[in-house]
This record gives C-alpha cells, sequence and structure tokens, in this order.
C-alpha cells in the first residue's frame, strides 16, 4: 500500500502481490518456535530445498485456493484473489489508516 496523504486520507492498494509463503505450519503445540509463524524470506529459506517453495505468485495462490475448496466449507469453487480476497485487504487497510 502506499499512503499518499494523511488529510485528506489517500492510499493506494496495490492489486498485484508477491506472497510470502511460512516454511513450517503453525502448531499451537509448539509454541516455543517463535518463527514458526512468520512468513520473513531470509528465516524461512534455511527450511526448504528449493525457495520457490516459499514465495507464491498470486495465479499460484489462486491454483491452490482451487484446489483446496472442494474439502473447504469457506474457499469458494471459483476463488479469485481481485473478487475474494483483494476487497477484504482493502476494507482492513482503510479501517486500520482511519483509526490511526
Amino acid at each position: 500500500m502506499l499512503v499518499n496523504s494523511w488529510e485528506p486520507l489517500d492510499v493506494c492498494v496495490f492489486s498485484s502481490a508477491y506472497l510470502k509463503i511460512c516454511a513450517q505450519s503453525y502448531d499451537l503445540t509448539k509454541l516455543e518456535d517463535v518463527n514458526r509463524h512468520l512468513s520473513n524470506y531470509t528465516l524461512n529459506k534455511k527450511d526448504v530445498e528449493d525457495q520457490d517453495e516459499i514465495v507464491m505468485s498470486i495465479d499460484q495462490f489462486e491454483e491452490q485456493m482451487r484446489e483446496r475448496a472442494p474439502k473447504s466449507d469457506v474457499i469458494p469453487n471459483d476463488f479469485s484473489w481481485s473478487i475474494h480476497l483483494l476487497p477484504k485487504i482493502k476494507d482492513i487497510v482503510w479501517r486500520a489508516l482511519k483509526s490511526i
């Protein structure tokens, strides 16, 4: 996102993204591992053989979500980044910045 102005509030949220994926699954029984839930590339690259495993394009993300949709009650079969997720991200950004 880019904040162009605070008064009036003017924010741009980029429609494309480069997604960083955690190398390890989050596990509530392993809370002592404080880095487990972080998607920081530098922290995660040591835990995978192929660094492409911890980065994802939007197209790859949509494909993965569509593959998981039949087994999920919350992921639509026709999942689309721009339709199902981006508007929610924009709303969260807008609300967060308005609250400051």
